[in-house]
């Protein structure tokens, strides 16, 4: 491929979920070279959602894993390039931008950030256990365990709920009075006859066991659990600024841009990032 005045791409996606996705397909399909780069699977943090019963076009509800299929599909008809790897920075260089990636740097006249968010940190896992901050489609690897969720809002109650399908016990674990998740989930979690809700409670510790964790609450007795899924305290997911705000030329979408945690709401705001990141581009980047 010709590169364009010593840039190799007219736009850098860096986020491959609903937003990214999204994003890269408006922009590919109007022509502009774009690529998109993932760490992980296309379609993020999305993949491990079980039924979407709210996203538009599909009245008895999709999976998460189905949907996304359907976004990469469309995506790679228009012509996204995806590459795999972790972005590391992103910064001005000249008349364009500059993305700094594990292996090595890619220019671009507009760089679009659907990073999505980030959870609190945790210490590192005991060897033994598993500490991680969830993934749906890891349920089936806890078939007659006891496991732990930490967080109260809707990724926690997707978590709580598709691990109750295959866990013996689910410990629900909260810092506030109620749980913050949309009433349909919070009336599904009371449902599960195996999920144990706690509320006013917050991990004071993570200990090791032979085969598992011990967790120390706040209240209450020590859990003993097999593993730990943190779903707490989202924030946007900037790393790749350092810090700093957006440079010109660079435009932020999604979770990242702190839109509504849907995947609705993230393709959206994918779409509006996407035509904004057009127009810089028509204008000749002024």
């Amino acid at each position: 491929m010709a590169r364009m005045k010593g840039q190799e791409w007219d736009a850098v996606v860096i986020g491959g979920g609903p937003a990214g996705l999204t994003a890269g397909t408006y922009l590919a399909r109007a022509g502009r070279r774009v690529l998109l780069i993932e760490r992980g699977r296309l379609g993020g943090r999305a993949l491990g959602l079980g039924l979407i019963e709210n996203y538009p076009g599909f009245p008895a509800g999709i999976s998460g894993r189905r949907l996304m299929r359907r976004f990469t599909t469309q995506a790679r008809r228009w012509g996204l390039a995806v590459r795999r790897g972790l972005a590391l920075h992103i910064g001005r260089r000249g008349d364009g931008m500059i993305v700094s990636s594990e292996k090595g740097g890619i220019h671009a006249r507009a760089v679009l950030v659907c990073t999505g968010t980030r959870f609190v940190e945790i210490p590192e896992a005991p060897s033994g256990g598993r500490v991680g901050h969830g993934a749906f489609e890891r349920a089936r690897d806890f078939r007659g365990a006891t496991v732990a969720v930490l967080g109260g809002g809707e990724a926690a109650a997707h978590q709580a709920l598709a691990l109750a399908k295959a866990a013996e016990r689910v410990h629900l674990l909260h810092r506030g009075p109620f749980l913050k998740a949309i009433p349909l989930l919070r009336r599904r979690l009371a449902e599960r006859r195996n999920v144990d809700i706690h509320a006013r409670c917050r991990v004071e510790s993570v200990g090791r066991l032979r085969d598992g964790l011990t967790l120390s609450l706040s209240r209450g007795r020590p859990l003993e659990v097999r593993a730990l899924f943190v779903l707490a305290g989202q924030q946007p997911e900037l790393s790749v600024l350092g810090g700093r705000p957006a440079p010109r030329g660079c435009f932020l979408a999604g979770d990242a841009a702190s839109a509504p945690r849907q995947v609705a709401a993230a393709a959206a705001d994918g779409m509006r990032a996407a035509m904004e990141c057009e127009r810089y581009l028509e204008a000749g980047c002024a």
